[in-house]
């Protein structure tokens, strides 16, 4: 399955991805999947390298709506555009303010915007910050990543972003072996995959990087999550870089 139909996307929606293990890859798969028909609009409301937002088929540095239209205006159908604020020295791209994400949803209708709302070192699992994540208003489903290669991998800031803040929202101290119990405890906590969810907004967590062996294991921890809430009632279980992303869907 691909990543639209798994999650039942339409077209119009906001789509914002959270966690560790492959956001933005995911971020542009879900784009292209509706390039082929119509318009995809990425951006980011933290930062990504430039070498990915140039996985557009066009990068505007702005924050004027205008801009948007008049390069949208231009376009042909079946294009992916990437949108920042502009550019840091570390060759990054800020990210835009979530009000401003909210009006390229309401004045531009996109068939698609996705968003990236945190960041996580290029880690497999995290807890966020009291900052983050950046979830603008007008987001229709948010998508907790998990990548479940950080099973068996130890609690610590090498394989972990921000392990200390896993530890105050789970039973964990650092130095424990990472499990599907860990993460599901993480990402089904208010503080951890639910925290500024929108009230209208659904919540669909994705198990990245699942493979033949791994995927006992991703059963595993998506029935955990889902024991931990009642807001979340499907988790995905995939691998972004196969050709059919999404193995299996999950439910309660």
């Amino acid at each position: 399955m691909n990543i639209s139909e798994s999650f039942e996307l339409g077209g119009g929606e906001t789509v914002t991805f959270v966690g560790a293990g492959g956001k933005t890859s995911t971020m542009f798969r879900l784009a292209s999947e509706f390039s082929f028909f119509g318009l995809s609009i990425v951006t980011t409301t933290t930062k990504i390298f430039e070498w990915e937002g140039k996985k557009a088929d066009f990068l505007l540095i702005s924050e004027d709506i205008e801009d948007l239209e008049n390069l949208i205006s231009a376009l042909s159908e079946g294009k992916i555009v990437t949108i920042a604020s502009g550019k840091s020295k570390d060759e990054k791209l800020i990210g835009v303010e979530p009000e401003f994400a909210d009006e390229i949803n309401a004045q531009i209708s996109p068939d698609i915007l996705v968003i990236e709302g945190d960041g996580a070192s290029k880690k497999s699992f995290k807890a966020p910050a009291d900052y983050e994540p950046v979830i603008p208003a007008s987001s229709d489903l948010i998508v907790p990543i998990v990548g479940i290669d950080v099973v068996g991998e130890t609690l610590n800031s090498e394989n972990v972003h921000r392990p200390k803040k896993v530890c105050e929202i789970s039973h964990f101290e650092i130095g424990d072996t990472v499990t599907p119990e860990m993460i599901g405890q993480v990402v089904g906590h208010e503080k951890g995959g639910r925290k500024n969810v929108p009230s209208d907004a659904s919540l669909i967590p994705l198990l990245n990087k699942v493979d033949d062996e791994s995927k006992e294991i991703a059963e595993e921890v998506a029935k955990k999550i889902l024991s931990y809430t009642r807001q979340i009632d499907k988790v995905a279980l995939g691998c972004i870089i196969r050709e059919n992303p999404i193995i299996k869907i999950i439910e309660r």
